[in-house]
């Protein structure tokens, strides 16, 4: 639903749909805080482009537990970084590649392909490895520490925090981003 002139919330029906991989609304007029229900659809490997705030839930027990690529860049983001979020982004810990050929994400027959900010530049992807890693949380108004949980996901390539309000001290966490390519 990318590039379109939607307007509103996003729409909570979308919870029904248990198989959806992929949530990419970036480019519209969307409104409302950031439905935090999404992090209850178990197969969601892509999320893409939302406006915040972001709100922790306490209901949803594992957010996003499929989650590999976390693109909120560019929104009006305020608050905290969601700690409890970033601890059940199992899919982001420990991976293990299981195939000797490269293996791409797919949508129906189609692969996916996602513009991402990397160090600095906005890169378009065609194909997606199903086992890339990133997140992007910049360009918002993120405030306080950097979550040392963050450290834990230990299979991300990317992760880019730029152009918040963070403060405190870079965690020593970050030393466990063994599979890091850009931070």
């Amino acid at each position: 639903m990318n590039g379109n002139e939607l307007e509103g919330e996003v729409a909570s029906s979308l919870y029904k749909c248990r198989s959806l991989k992929v949530v990419g609304l970036g480019n519209n007029h969307l409104n409302g805080t950031f439905p935090v229900w999404l992090g209850g659809l178990p197969k969601m490997q892509v999320l893409v482009k939302l406006l915040g705030p972001i709100e922790c839930s306490t209901t949803t027990k594992l957010p996003f537990p499929s989650l590999k690529v976390l693109d909120l860049s560019h929104n009006g983001f305020v608050g905290h970084l969601p700690e409890n979020y970033f601890q059940n982004f199992r899919a982001m810990k420990n991976a293990v590649k299981k195939a000797t050929e490269p293996e791409y994400l797919r949508v129906g027959s189609e692969y996916y392909s996602i513009t991402l900010s990397v160090k600095d530049q906005q890169l378009l992807f065609t194909k997606i490895l199903v086992d890339y890693t990133t997140i992007d949380l910049s360009n918002n108004r993120f405030e306080g520490e950097i979550p040392r949980v963050v450290g834990s996901l230990n299979s991300l390539k990317v992760v880019n925090l730029s152009h918040n309000s963070l403060t405190g001290q870079i965690p020593h966490a970050l030393g466990n981003l063994s599979e890091i390519e850009s931070l």
